[in-house]
């Protein structure tokens, strides 16, 4: 046991010497922590149990195996405790609510083991059963608080209620065999559905924490086309053009209750994010990579007038394209013949900055699609936004725009659907937005537009489709519209 607690310390602490590799060494010793943690929380179980035989027995004096038990749990809760902090740094969880529950109930856990050693050496030297009985109230204590963390960080990998799940489950067994319905739900987009601009997203927001780069639980992936395009069992994940026969999409359609249920961190998809992955699969399973299943053209059509691109213009776009990655986002052409860009920044850390869109000027004529979506976006930016001549489809969604920022878009003459729900906006924008001469479609859900606004603007625009959230089956979708 002396070996195994030591290790985490000395696994933690030792790279700080070893040069250029010593952050592969502290990755490797925080992913020692699973294997130490189990030690503490198996020692003060045993501790308690050999001092509750020893009370049971009528013994005055505590118990030496217990005791022993106590001191080497104490040790190994220090090796996991570093090993733990090391880990969620090192996966850049550090700060989370959940991480931090577990952490800090640990080390009150630890703390309380601690405490229980040095009650029972001033027990041993003064012989008093007042510190006996503190001794055994604090290991008992500490023992029950461990445990408690080693829920929270069981939850942590098998996901919110993992425990009980089954028993959850007997009691609704007359749901368990029916999905979560989804009919009638309006997908985002129009006829095609683009994995990269559409279905990627969603399984890089709500999947990859469990089937990414760092955990692929069940040995999948969804963080990339080629990472789930590479695995062997593709063809039952995915059936193409058969969403019911999909191992994914049966998954993330039962109820909650049930023990396959996903995605078991954080809350189930909805139903829009569902229907789009739905219509991906009944599309045939097509990616736009490039790679063996070529995308068909997706729902951003290309616009007729563009002219054809100059060598120049492939490298502009090149450039933007790999410029965009960089920053966390994600671009793409919306076919490998059509020179127009989609660019995805709703999956970038942080607030976006004018930098993040003024570096698309250069080609801002060819980027038809735009999706800023629950990013820390203000004004400012906007006026970067204005600038890219070619949009069609903008989503701005959750943003801090103001009114001003929507007046700004008026010179936009090409956009066709525009996204403001949950924007801090309202009827000040009216007739902004129906100025836009070529808008199909705007999302002014939960904004600052009361139904009056609303019914204002479809009286200015009769022919415009104006989502705010009181017709049936109405969603905000992730690509624009």
């Amino acid at each position: 046991m002396l070996l195994f607690s030591g290790t985490g310390l000395v696994a933690a602490l030792a790279p700080s010497a070893m040069g250029a590799d010593a952050s592969v060494w502290i990755e490797v010793a925080g992913r020692t922590h699973p294997m130490l943690v189990h030690f503490p929380i198996a020692l003060l179980a045993a501790a308690c149990v050999f001092e509750i035989v020893r009370i049971a027995s009528g013994r005055d004096k505590a118990s030496p195996a217990g005791f022993g038990c106590l001191v080497l749990a104490v040790l190994g809760a220090g090796g996991a405790g570093v090993t733990g902090w090391v880990l969620a740094g090192v996966e850049g969880r550090a700060g989370e609510a959940e991480i931090e529950v577990h952490r800090w109930v640990a080390v009150g856990g630890a703390s309380v083991a601690l405490l229980a050693v040095v009650l029972a050496l001033s027990a041993r030297l003064s012989a008093r059963q007042t510190l006996r009985r503190l001794y055994v109230l604090s290991l008992l204590g500490g023992a029950m608080t461990v445990g408690v963390a080693g829920h929270f960080g069981g939850e942590l990998v098998y996901g919110r209620g993992y425990v009980l799940a089954p028993l959850r489950a007997r009691t609704a067994p007359a749901t368990d065999a029916a999905p979560v319905p989804v009919a009638g739900v309006s997908a985002p987009g129009a006829a095609h559905v683009s994995f990269e601009r559409d279905v990627l997203p969603i399984f890089v927001r709500e999947c990859t924490e469990c089937h990414g780069v760092k955990e692929q639980k069940g040995q999948l992936r969804l963080d990339s086309a080629a990472a789930l395009r590479g695995n062997p069992y593709l063809d039952e994940i995915v059936v193409a053009g058969d969403a019911s026969k999909s191992v994914l999409f049966e998954v993330i359609t039962l109820p909650e209750t049930h023990r396959d249920f996903m995605p078991k961190k954080g809350k189930p998809l909805s139903a829009w994010q569902i229907e789009t992955i739905r219509r991906w699969i009944e599309s045939g399973v097509r990616f736009d990579d490039g790679g063996e299943m070529a995308m068909e053209p997706t729902a951003t059509e290309p616009i007729a007038s563009t002219p054809q691109p100059s060598q120049v213009d492939v490298e502009a776009l090149g450039v933007v394209i790999a410029a965009v990655r960089d920053r966390g986002g994600h671009a793409s052409l919306v076919a490998s013949d059509v020179p127009e860009l989609v660019v995805n920044y709703s999956i970038v850390e942080g607030p976006l900055s004018d930098q993040d869109i003024a570096l698309l000027a250069p080609v801002g004529e060819r980027v038809v699609e735009l999706n800023v979506g629950g990013v820390e976006v203000g004004d400012s930016v906007v006026a970067q936004v204005a600038r890219l001549s070619g949009l069609r489809r903008l989503n701005l969604s959750r943003s801090q725009i103001s009114d001003a920022a929507i007046e700004q878009l008026s010179g936009l003459t090409r956009l066709e659907v525009l996204n403001v729900y949950g924007c801090p906006i309202g009827a000040a924008s009216i007739e902004a937005i129906a100025g836009m001469s070529t808008l199909r479609r705007v999302y002014v859900w939960q904004t600052g537009m009361d139904h009056a606004a609303v019914a204002r603007l479809r009286e200015l625009r009769p022919e415009m489709e104006v989502i705010a959230g009181d017709e049936e089956g109405a969603e905000p979708g992730a690509g624009g519209g």
